[in-house]
């Protein structure tokens, strides 16, 4: 029990410092309310996108089941996961001569297996999941997939 909690706790943080980040650079490109990008001026930290996160994180869980909102968030990784390894594969099919920062070894006919195995890997987490977080994640991955694209065309028409 005390391992779980010690764990929970561990990606409870990781999720607020890593979400509070995101949201301030969403919010620097203007894609989130641009008060998330206030940025403490002694930490240097993204303050008020860390205080969003830490209530939203308060109000899930105040829902009262936490193993349902941890299935969620794991469902919710998996799925991104899944979604990056993916894209990885597809950007080195159609960009293959395209210059990178990083080398995947392991490729046939330019699929990168390692990002074939993560996909594989991920998927098949996502499938054991109890099918009410399922359902919930992919709800949750669908809002963050059209978000993504009126994002994208928002930077492109705004450039």
């Amino acid at each position: 029990s005390a391992i779980t909690l010690f764990a929970t706790f561990n990606t409870v943080l990781l999720l607020i410092a890593t979400g509070a980040r995101l949201s301030y650079g969403m919010a620097a490109r203007r894609l989130l309310p641009v008060v998330l990008a206030r940025v403490s001026a002694s930490r240097g930290t993204p303050w008020v996108a860390t205080l969003v996160i830490t209530l939203l994180s308060m109000m899930l869980a105040a829902t009262g089941d936490i193993s349902f909102v941890a299935q969620v968030t794991n469902f919710s990784v998996f799925g991104l996961f899944a979604l990056v390894n993916a894209s990885v594969i597809a950007l080195r099919r159609s960009r293959p001569h395209a210059s990178r920062p990083f080398q995947i070894p392991w490729s046939i006919r330019g699929v990168p297996l390692i990002a074939v195995a993560g996909l594989i890997g991920n998927l098949m987490l996502a499938l054991f999941m109890d099918g009410a977080a399922f359902r919930a994640g992919m709800v949750l991955l669908g809002i963050g997939l059209i978000a993504s694209i009126f994002a994208v065309r928002y930077e492109r028409e705004t450039a």
